[in-house]
């Protein structure tokens, strides 16, 4: 006996004692498998039974359906839960009380300070003016008045609206009226022309000479009785933008009802686009789980693994909107994402079926169904218990659209996993009675007679690449070199892209990009970049008379603040004070009365605004709420917007508690200021639980260690290219890092299992495991970029970034599980499992050359003589791996092949194939 061969029987015969996180994982496994061998053999006496339970069980869930909520509104979906601005917003509104609506359209030229111009914006105007809605409504219908006029902020209000004004104007005139009317001579208030004007062109003493774009703004009135009537008329005014006019360039409109009409058919919008990669997947399933031939072609089989996909997602909306969770845009990514992994689900299950010995292929279809759960079950186990645990942690964050979306895949991906292991699982056993009984692939009524497979549909194409391309190639010392130096090259270079990866967010993405909607931010940005956000200062529960030095203090700070336009700060005090001196008041009811009477003058209607009393006949009693407008300057970035936001609240906290600052922009500023920290926070819990799960199912901490690497690799490498890419860090992507993690460690953690199974070098054993486990995890990532490949075209920010990102997963998770990490096993790989019984076998016919001790592939049996050395229990049913059996002519067959267990029967983890090859 050969040295090699002592040394294996010497393991065989010295048991040694297993530590005590094998002990542990062994017996999950060992339960794992027996449960699933009972529920597959179960599943393959009544497959129908099964089907319709499923399907009834589904039914019954999906009757959470009926309390389905969908929302587009971005205050519902982007204020981090518990924030302080949601009961600011609350307490804002409540005092004082706005349903006015806004509409604006942006016009364009090369020049709009010319008479042809103004009168082109007039034209526009006037049809504003006359538009009549569905049901007969005019803008005089639906506008805020100010008297007997609408409400317009424009330019045209220089010359009162008047057509025939404007049509005699010089351009001295117009150019005069822009630099010197600074009251507007329709409505009173101040007019600062500047912010009409975008794009502005000055001579050298700052006198404006023209502009590049006009913005005009209706007011309109939003109350409960009357609101359907104003979003009917904004349906007008957005065709009136949107059709522009001959004698301007270009024009951009948006109205309050456009986010919630362009926001909720992003998804409708790429319907077409969705079918069309459910097709293409589809064809791809349909060719990889079948042979090309009329009998082992398994269209039916294909189609009801997508089917099930299906019922998953009935299962995710019903359970998750049972638990009030609300649909929102994230959402329409779901489909994508419950077919990318039920996909990869049924390649295990049927690779299954194709890695059964022949022993087992000859069995009773419900023992063959039991047999092929107990292999794939455990790997589906695997695959679905880290993305279920990887969502489930998302769902924890305090962003509510991010936590929703968690919500819905995370029921989804557990309706998937019951769905391909039952449901899937039985329409694999009426699958199977069609082929043991000849009947056609497509015509199952059909029974083909002395039916054979063609030689081409035997043939397996990626396993042999595997075997014969990609390992030996990955042997070579020299490209083992160049690997290690690509792997920390391309790492290396992405720390860089990850450390200058910024959080950056705006609500206006989720606009489909060739819409009206998008069109108009992008308009805005470009010709009105320096319109900082306007907001106001509100103040309760406050003794206006003992504070009035702060008020002033207040005022004063506000002003000086480096992040607000100085002269927009527009405080009632201070024009209080200048009106009155308040040198006449003693004390605090003088004050609130002398206070209540000059805001009641009819030249300070609009200070009335901004102050709310308590009073009895003309006699005020108290002040119950005030609040000051400001506007702050235009930012570059959201770090700076976020820095604003937080300075001025500190500010005037400092001088006054119970004041604090509101601005509608501040919601979505409040997602950006916690979307890195939820991320972080997520991503490290996440990579902490899918840790302690790998190790406990591989068990083995090197390995488990090695394979981690791989998922950091993965993870570091994906945000680098972010920052290449121009993305950056928000809701959507902080998804798909989040889902990244648990596709990582799918990737890499089979193929360190399966090298944990196997004997032999390092070397013989990275070969080995290539060649078994390559080929299942490039049909899973493949299958996955197939699932997200027309993403590339949508208009959807959603589905562009999911395709960016999820490209960026794929490519590098891939070649992390099947370049990097075989590489590294090769060099310092742990040694096997002390049971492993799996051994190197890099001949097609399974049996090595170079080993002539008798061992053959699994399933593989050889004649000829038995083992040169004969052991002690040489005569047993089965030794050493071996067994043995009389052939009808008295020659002894050995194989590897174990008898047939009896069905109780659970093998540790590490003496089976994790994943079994997949025939393509």
């Amino acid at each position: 006996m050969n040295s090699g061969s002592k040394e294996q029987l010497s393991r065989s015969k010295t048991p040694k004692k297993h530590g005590i996180l094998k002990r542990i994982s062994n017996a999950i496994i060992a339960t794992l498998e027996k449960g699933f061998y009972k529920l597959g053999l179960n599943i393959g006496k009544r497959p129908w039974i099964v089907m319709l339970c499923c399907t009834i069980a589904c039914g019954l869930v999906g009757i959470g359906f009926l309390r389905f909520k969908e929302t587009t509104d971005p205050d519902k979906l982007w204020i981090p839960i518990g924030a302080d601005i949601i009961n600011q917003r609350k307490w804002a509104t409540a005092q004082f009380p706005s349903t006015l609506r806004v509409a604006t359209i942006i016009v364009t030229g090369s020049n709009l300070l010319t008479k042809t111009s103004l009168q082109a914006v007039y034209s526009m105007y006037e049809a504003a003016l006359n538009a009549t809605s569905a049901n007969g409504f005019k803008l005089a219908d639906v506008c805020l008045k100010i008297g007997p006029n609408c409400r317009v902020s424009s330019l045209l209000d220089l010359w009162s609206f008047d057509k025939a004004t404007i049509d005699g104007l010089s351009q001295q005139d117009i150019l005069d009226a822009v630099n010197t009317i600074k009251v507007s001579p329709v409505f009173g208030n101040s007019l600062d022309v500047t912010t009409l004007l975008g794009v502005r062109t000055e001579n050298g003493s700052g006198y404006i000479t023209g502009a590049q774009a006009l913005t005009s703004t209706w007011f309109l009135l939003g109350d409960d009785n009357i609101k359907e009537n104003t979003m009917d008329w904004e349906l007008q005014l957005i065709e009136i933008g949107k059709n522009g006019h001959a004698g301007l360039s270009e024009s951009f409109v948006f109205t309050a009802r456009s986010f919630s009409d362009e926001g909720g058919s992003a998804i409708q919008g790429d319907a077409t686009l969705l079918s069309a990669g459910y097709i293409i997947l589809i064809i791809f399933v349909i060719a990889v789980l079948g042979r090309f031939n009329l009998v082992e072609q398994r269209i039916g089989l294909a189609l009801a693994g997508i089917l099930c996909v299906g019922l998953s997602i009935l299962v995710s909306f019903g359970m998750a909107s049972m638990v009030g969770a609300e649909y929102g845009p994230l959402h329409s990514i779901l489909p994508f994402l419950l077919l990318g992994i039920g996909v990869d689900d049924m390649f295990v299950i049927i690779g299954a079926l194709n890695n059964l010995t022949p022993d087992e292929r000859e069995m009773e279809i419900p023992e063959k169904v039991g047999r092929i759960l107990r292999h794939a079950g455990v790997s589906v186990t695997v695959t679905s218990l880290t993305d279920i645990v990887a969502f489930a942690i998302g769902a924890s964050t305090i962003l509510p659209a991010l936590r929703s979306f968690c919500i819905f895949a995370a029921f989804g991906i557990l309706g998937l996993y019951i769905m391909q292991t039952v449901f899937f699982t039985a329409c694999l056993a009426v699958d199977l009675q069609r082929v043991s009984g000849m009947r056609d692939a497509c015509c199952c009524c059909y029974k083909h007679k002395n039916w054979q497979p063609n030689k081409c549909s035997q043939t397996e194409l990626i396993p042999l690449f595997f075997k014969k391309v990609q390992g030996p190639f990955l042997s070579k010392l020299p490209v083992k070199i160049i690997v290690l130096i690509l792997t920390l090259g391309i790492f290396a270079a992405n720390v860089y892209g990850l450390i200058n990866l910024k959080q950056d967010f705006d609500s206006s993405w989720f606009l489909p990009s060739d819409g009206y909607a998008f069109k108009f931010f992008e308009a805005q940005d470009k010709y009105f970049p320096d319109d900082g956000a306007d907001g106001y200062i509100y103040c309760s529960n406050l003794n206006y008379y003992d504070n009035r030095a702060k008020l002033s203090q207040l005022y004063d700070s506000v002003s000086a603040h480096p992040y607000t336009y100085n002269g927009t700060v527009d405080s009632w005090y201070e024009a209080y004070k200048v009106a009155t001196g308040v040198g006449a008041v003693t004390d605090e009811a003088s004050f609130i009365q002398s206070v209540f009477d000059w805001a009641h003058l009819p030249a300070n209607s609009r200070v009335l605004r901004d102050i709310k009393f308590t009073n009895a006949s003309g006699t005020a009693t108290d002040i119950v709420a005030t609040r000051m407008a400001f506007q702050h300057v235009g930012f570059p970035d959201s770090q700076s917007e976020v820095k604003a936001m937080d300075t001025i609240r500190e500010v005037i906290s400092g001088i006054l508690p119970s004041c604090f600052p509101y601005s509608r922009r501040y919601q979505g500023w409040e997602t950006n200021k916690v979307i890195q920290l939820e991320l972080y926070r997520n991503l490290g819990l996440a990579f902490a639980c899918v840790f302690v799960v790998t190790l406990i199912l591989i068990a083995n901490f090197l390995t488990s260690v090695l394979v981690f690497t791989c998922v950091t690799f993965t993870l570091v490498n994906v945000g680098g290219c972010m920052y290449f890419w121009g993305l950056t860090i928000d809701t959507v992507t902080s998804i798909i890092l989040i889902l990244a993690i648990g596709l990582a460690v799918d990737y890499s953690a089979h193929i360190g299992h399966q090298f944990m199974t196997i004997r032999g070098s390092r070397q013989e054993r990275m070969l080995e495991t290539l060649a078994e486990m390559g080929p299942p995890v490039f049909n899973g990532g493949f299958s996955t970029f197939l699932a997200f490949i027309l993403l590339a075209g949508s208009n959807s920010y959603v589905f562009t970034t999911f395709f960016k990102v999820f490209l960026l997963v794929v490519c590098f998770g891939l070649f992390h599980g099947l370049i990097y990490l075989p590489v590294i096993l090769s060099w310092i790989g742990p040694s096997p499992y002390l049971s492993a019984d799996h051994d190197y076998h890099p001949n097609e016919t399974g049996v090595d050359p170079a080993v002539k001790s008798g061992y053959a592939n699994q399933g593989a049996a050889t004649i000829g003589s038995p083992p040169p050395e004969p052991l002690p229990d040489y005569d047993k049913p089965a030794m050493n791996g071996f067994s043995r059996r009389m052939t009808p002519n008295g020659t002894s067959l050995y194989t590897t092949t174990p008898p047939i267990p009896p069905p109780d029967y659970t093998p540790p983890m590490s003496t089976r194939k994790s994943i079994p090859r997949v025939s393509t």
